[in-house]
């Protein structure tokens, strides 16, 4: 084998010094342009690509940069949401609250009614409707900032005012007074898995 590659490389040196002068220099640029060619499209794979590489490295101190400028605003957002979850992990006896918060600000409760519970999303809404009669402007107002003041979740949903025809200082009040609660999720008995697909 190594005799014919021998043999190759002597018929082409001899191939090659039998060409002309002219034929030579044509074959030298050929050779020249091919090899400028291969250069100049490597070039531009290699540029092509660092570009490549400098845009991916600026959109990533990009997001680094927003990250870092953002960080604050994630904290807060986050220790909001665990506090959030703490308020609604406390379960509230909503009737004595509601009675407490009356008594606190001199107002006594006419009727009062529970309202049957509602999910929402991952929550539970519990509420009672409450009856107040001749109820000063300033009490209502008391009565509704230590409502909603509370440490847990409370809200009222409800409210309807009416004046007396007579007595326009004294107020007749109902109110929906809610609550929410975090809905436990149902518990998945141990070697049951959920069907997927159609039965």
């Amino acid at each position: 084998m190594a005799r014919k590659l021998s043999a190759r490389l002597d018929d082409l040196k001899g191939s090659l010094e039998r060409l002309s002068t002219r034929e030579r220099l044509m074959l030298g640029g050929l050779a020249s342009a091919f090899v400028v060619g291969v250069i100049v499209v490597l070039s531009y794979i290699i540029v092509s690509g660092l570009e490549e590489l400098e845009e991916k490295n600026t959109a990533t101190r990009q997001a680094l940069r927003e990250l870092s400028l953002n960080r604050g605003c994630y904290l807060e957002h986050r220790n909001r949401v665990a506090q959030l979850e703490a308020r609604l992990s406390r379960t509230l006896e909503l009737n004595r609250f509601v009675e407490t918060a009356a008594s606190a600000v001199g107002v006594s409760i006419a009727e009062s009614s529970e309202i049957a519970p509602v999910d929402v999303d991952h929550y539970t809404q519990r509420g009672v409707e409450i009856k107040l009669r001749k109820v000063k402007i300033e009490q209502l107002a008391q009565l509704i900032k230590e409502l909603e003041g509370s440490p847990q979740i409370v809200q009222i949903t409800q409210i309807s005012v009416t004046t007396r025809w007579n007595q326009h200082i004294d107020l007749d009040v109902e109110m929906v007074v809610s609550t929410f609660e975090r809905r436990e999720r149902p518990a998945v008995e141990p070697g049951r898995r959920r069907k997927r697909g159609r039965s």
